[in-house]
């Protein structure tokens, strides 16, 4: 069996390499490194901007080379806009968006989804929650009925708020034995403290999941779910004009209301560099994060910052990985981003190193 393995081995490489063009290995000079040419042209299709009556924004971009068509909506209001004694409330709120609307059961809504053939979900981050469907554009009119059910009739059922709130606190337990998990949360809470939003959990806690009720999803989601609050984004096998009648057929009744902007207290400024070590017993690695408040999206630096992040942990090659990973052999990978949001960020540098090397890892991370 195993001469068998190594002949069909063997044969394969062969065929790869007799596929070579004739003199390929000698022009090949390994010992430099290729001249870069110049970069290609890149022509963006035009974004279409229109605007319902009730203030729902439209972004849509024309692309006709697939029957296909994507929609997100863009609602304002992420995990910033939690409540300080209801952490998770709007993850919880996103969660529960396609567990049943005023006139489907959460299986009606997967039933259907499945016929359709398409992709339908919601979720949320720190300053938006988002609701995407995908769709092939025969079933465009019956999909977006859904999407439309989805977002503006949610009705929060009972039991299966239960189960899903069931779900998330056993993912909490479960988080607690996770050195990665454990590292990321202490990390953003000593970056920001307990006063700013971006110290918390997006997640919730055990304490404040447990204590949720519809109630507060109900109030979430009227805070914050309004068309002059929410961008609809389209792209795909479609043409503006007709696309926007059949999105105003379906929320041109949205009600408009009043918008309530996110509030940030001052993030803490580190006035030294401090390590803070967090002991966990029987753990094969240790989990390092290093970096400080970074910026927001909004910095006309993002590119050039960009470039900066590529070079030093934001790619296989970086100089962190290529140090850490490649050059001492102390972790699989070594990374660092730029995390941009609505306010400053966080900048985080990170890897999990064995823990014997963790010393010696930390003198690395800091040259």
């Amino acid at each position: 069996m195993r001469s068998k393995i190594q002949s069909a081995f063997a044969a394969t490489v062969m065929l790869v390499s007799a596929t070579l063009p004739a003199g390929a290995q000698g022009t090949l000079d390994r010992s430099k490194v290729p001249t870069l040419g110049p970069p290609p042209k890149v022509t963006l299709p035009p974004i279409i901007t229109r605007q319902l009556s009730n203030g729902l924004k439209l972004m849509i971009v024309e692309q006709h080379e697939l029957p296909l068509a994507d929609f997100i909506l863009v609602v304002g209001g992420g995990g910033t806009m939690d409540p300080a004694s209801k952490g998770g409330v709007a993850n919880l709120t996103s969660s529960m968006l396609t567990e049943g609307t005023t006139t489907r059961g959460s299986l009606d809504i997967a039933d259907q989804v499945a016929f359709l053939g398409i992709n339908l979900g919601a979720g949320s981050s720190w300053d938006e929650t988002t609701i995407r469907l995908h769709t092939p554009t025969m079933q465009l009119d019956s999909a977006l009925a859904l999407f439309a059910d989805v977002a503006l009739h949610p009705a929060f059922p009972a039991t299966d708020f239960e189960r899903v709130k069931k779900n998330r606190l056993t993912s909490l337990v479960q988080l607690k034995d996770r050195p990665t998990a454990i590292a990321d949360q202490a990390y953003a809470s000593i970056l920001y403290g307990s006063a700013h939003p971006y110290g918390h959990n997006l997640g919730g806690t055990e304490a404040s999941i447990t204590a949720m009720t519809t109630g507060d999803l109900k109030s979430f989601y009227s805070a914050n779910f309004l068309p002059n609050n929410s961008t609809l984004i389209i792209v795909g096998d479609v043409t503006p004009a007709s696309i926007e009648r059949k999105i105003d057929a379906l929320f041109g009744s949205w009600t408009r209301g009043t918008v309530t902007p996110a509030t940030f207290g001052e993030a803490p400024k580190a006035a030294a560099t401090t390590v803070y070590l967090i002991d966990k017993p029987g753990a094969a690695q240790s989990s390092f994060r290093i970096g400080s408040i970074g910026v927001p999206r909004s910095t006309k630096d993002y590119f050039a910052l960009n470039v900066l992040n590529t070079i030093l942990g934001g790619s296989f090659t970086s100089r962190l990985n290529q140090n850490l990973r490649e050059t001492h052999g102390y972790t699989y990978g070594a990374r660092s981003r730029f995390d941009m949001r609505q306010s400053a960020g966080p900048f985080t540098a990170s890897a999990e190193i064995v823990a014997a090397k963790t010393d010696s890892g930390l003198v690395e991370f800091m040259k």
